[in-house]
């Protein structure tokens, strides 16, 4: 599911359910992070992509932002989508 998508970066994470369950297109895997916020993932694809896209699934979230970057090292990201959930 992934198609040479990589998880390079979360701010958090638990062992029992790893980052790499974000991506492994299987809906009975999942990522769980320790609470701390925000939390943040970085995901590196192998190729330019258009995402048309994106499915969550929350507890407890305030709110969502999706900020994207061109470069090859992530250092400037720009805002592409940005959500307050109630």
């Amino acid at each position: 599911a992934s198609a040479g998508t990589e998880v390079t970066f979360v701010s958090c994470q638990d062992e029992r359910h790893p980052s790499q369950n974000i991506i492994d297109g299987n809906d009975k895997t999942f990522w769980v992070t320790t609470g701390l916020f925000p939390q943040q993932i970085i995901l590196q694809f192998p190729h330019e992509v258009e995402i048309t896209k994106i499915k969550t699934a929350t507890t407890n979230v305030r709110g969502i932002i999706f900020e994207g970057c061109v470069e090859k090292q992530p250092t400037e990201f720009t805002k592409m989508y940005d959500v307050e959930v109630a």
